[in-house]
């Protein structure tokens, strides 16, 4: 095995339509030795990334998927003693274990000496105005997408439309006739204007493994809970939810368009169809 295969074989089976972490969230067991090649894979690049400066965002969010939400969507589907094959309990173990083991191996911490909190927004490609116009797109949105506000301490949601652009923040609206209302989940979100305006957040070196965070979030309110808008760059578990209340009810609960669906939403990633 080299590192293209074994990072081909981790991102398809992170991400594919009929990869293994969308086969064990449908209740399949994807046998025995596909499991195991998996970690072997990620086995493999234990030892051969152990040196890199950084690493890519996708391949952290497959580290994501496989190290958590696989094992414990394999153990809860599959307990321990019940009348699935022996190992496969065994295997949900092992692949936290191989994933826990590729992060802990990895080389290029930084020093927590050396952590000081960012004073200016990141920018990406495209991002930077000119001229003093404004920027094509922040954290991976553009005017008029469709996204949701996340409640982190409740893990709730509601959809909202990206209003107006600015140099390192975005501002958001509510649906124009959605029944989705956040009177009831974040009622200071509509009475204060900074509760509707989203912010790269001032972190530390040591909080963006893998590269700059892109979860905005409305920082400078001064009232209320905090809200943050859902990432493009890496999967968080608030998709699932979306995709669920959209199957129920696609008019009240809209999937987010640009960027974000093309990544998440799209059958490949196993998501529905628009």
């Amino acid at each position: 095995m080299d590192r293209s295969l074994a990072m081909r074989i981790t991102l398809a089976e992170a991400f594919s339509e009929n990869g293994i972490a969308i086969l064990v969230e449908n209740g399949e067991d994807p046998g025995w030795e596909r499991i195991n090649n998996l970690i072997g894979a990620i086995n493999f690049l234990t030892d051969e990334l152990a040196d890199e400066d950084s690493f890519r965002r996708d391949f952290v969010s497959a580290l994501f998927v496989l190290g958590s939400r696989v094992p414990d969507t394999m153990r809860r589907l599959h307990p321990e003693g019940a009348d699935s094959r022996p190992s496969l309990y065994e295997q949900a173990d092992e692949l936290n274990l191989a994933v826990t083991s590729l992060i802990e191996n990895w080389n290029r911490w930084p020093d927590p000496e050396t952590y000081e909190v960012r004073t200016y927004p990141f920018e990406t490609f495209g991002e930077t105005s000119s001229g003093g116009s404004p920027p094509e797109a922040v954290g991976g949105y553009r005017t008029g997408d469709i996204t949701y506000c996340v409640i982190p301490n409740t893990m709730d949601c509601f959809p909202v439309r990206v209003d107006r652009l600015g140099n390192g923040y975005l501002e958001v609206v509510s649906l124009a006739g959605n029944a989705t209302s956040p009177a009831d989940l974040a009622p200071e979100y509509l009475q204060e204007a900074t509760n509707r305006r989203f912010y790269y957040p001032n972190l530390s070196p040591g909080a963006r493994f893998g590269g700059e965070d892109e979860r905005l979030v409305n920082s400078q309110r001064t009232s209320g809970p905090e809200l943050r808008l859902l990432p493009v760059e890496y999967a968080t578990k608030t998709l699932d939810l979306i995709r669920e209340r959209h199957a129920m009810d696609p008019i009240r609960w809209p999937l987010p368009t640009g960027i974000i669906f093309e990544r998440w939403f799209q059958k490949p990633h196993g998501g529905v169809e628009p």
